[in-house]
């Protein structure tokens, strides 16, 4: 909510005529919040448990000060945020639920109509009717804030599980099921070293690396060509819903006595995917846009949508439905040194399922996906 308060304060500093903001204190004091009501759902998700709070917030012995400043001006304010009062319908979802302590893998809140927030100012160190617009300009800050950062369908997670990944943390945010991103009938061309000794020899090569999030894959390096095809080739990447996400795809290319060197990175919307319908893309790389990649990108999400029908979505291709996310649980490690010298660095286990590897602290329950590449 800190955050989330700054970058409001920071879109609107302009209209107090002030060049810095930021919070000098934030402390909302020693109230507990009262809860009016709590209503639970019969019908969710066989993973989650999920409830309605009728919370109301009224503040006792709090400090909240936010700063205003203008160094060309040599001038600064303080602004104390009293009698905050916050009322609204929080919606918790207590998921994903696991048959070990502590039972809930995280709760993700969010307020599921816009909360009714008021509070009073107190302008320290200058007169409140020097600055008369600034009452409204906070108020739309703070409702701004509260929209953005836990007004449904935004929420906020908080993980009880000490190395849930961030992938998870992700996918529970934003509501999204994981699935596979598939980049299929590759071509390259144009790709031309940039030493005359190269080019004459023949001793260059190049690959293409797609990236999403944490997730990579790279295509095999091709030596001594300026152009390929990579038929019969498929590319996967373990993502979540593309409308959150881009495509990065980067040029790497190697000489004689250099070093393999990024060209280029070019970024890919993928919000206008269809599921499981192949849309064709084209990238440019360096700045004579010579050197092309084409190829075919296909979203395949893990679960069926609920609001597509059954006849309109076409069966999964034979590798794409023998692909999932495995999930390992480790339960029990004894007598592992010390990764390092020292003695400083944690124990680890590393996990493999095929080409595919994960790397985990050692802790009590552990999870870690790792994408599989066969059945």
């Amino acid at each position: 909510m800190k955050e989330a308060l700054v970058a409001e304060l920071e879109r609107v500093k302009h209209t107090t005529g002030m060049t810095a903001v930021g919070i000098h204190s934030l402390n909302f004091g020693t109230a507990p919040p009262k809860i009016n009501g709590i209503k639970c759902f019969d019908e969710t998700e066989h993973d989650q448990v999920a409830l309605d709070v009728d919370l109301l917030v009224v503040t006792k012995n709090s400090e909240i000060v936010l700063s205003f400043g203008n160094p060309l001006l040599y001038a600064t304010t303080n602004v104390e945020v009293s009698d905050i009062v916050l009322r609204g319908t929080l919606r918790a979802e207590f998921k994903p639920l696991f048959p070990w302590w502590p039972t809930l893998g995280a709760v993700a809140v969010s307020f599921i109509d816009r909360p009714t927030v008021d509070f009073q100012l107190k302008v320290l160190h200058i007169n409140v009717m020097d600055l008369p617009s600034l009452s409204p300009i906070l108020h739309k800050a703070v409702y701004s804030g509260v929209e953005r950062c836990c007004l449904w369908p935004n929420k906020i997670v908080i993980p009880f599980v000490e190395d849930l990944t961030l992938l998870e943390v992700e996918t529970l945010t934003e509501n999204h099921s994981l699935g596979m991103l598939v980049l299929r009938d590759l071509r390259v061309s144009g790709v031309n070293p940039s030493r005359a000794y190269s080019r004459w020899s023949g001793v260059y090569g190049f690959c293409l690396r797609f990236s999403m999030g944490k997730e990579s894959v790279a295509t095999e390096t091709i030596r001594g060509q300026t152009s390929f095809e990579f038929t019969g080739k498929a590319y996967k990447l373990l993502v979540l819903d593309p409308e959150i996400q881009d495509l990065a795809v980067t040029l790497e290319c190697s000489e004689v006595l250099q070093t393999r060197k990024h060209i280029n990175t070019q970024w890919i919307h993928l919000n206008n995917l269809e599921l499981r319908v192949g849309c064709s893309k084209q990238v440019s790389f360096g700045c004579d846009g010579d050197c092309r990649a084409e190829f075919e990108l296909s979203w395949y999400p893990f679960t069926r949508q609920k609001h597509s029908p059954e006849a309109e979505v076409e069966p999964l291709p034979e590798d794409i439905a023998r692909s999932g996310v495995v999930f390992i649980k480790l339960l029990r490690c004894e007598d592992l040194a010390s990764m390092d010298i020292s003695g400083t660095s944690d124990p680890y286990v590393v996990f493999h399922v095929g080409c595919q590897s994960k790397r985990s602290s050692v802790k009590r329950h552990t999870l870690n996906p790792v994408r599989p590449t066969s059945a």
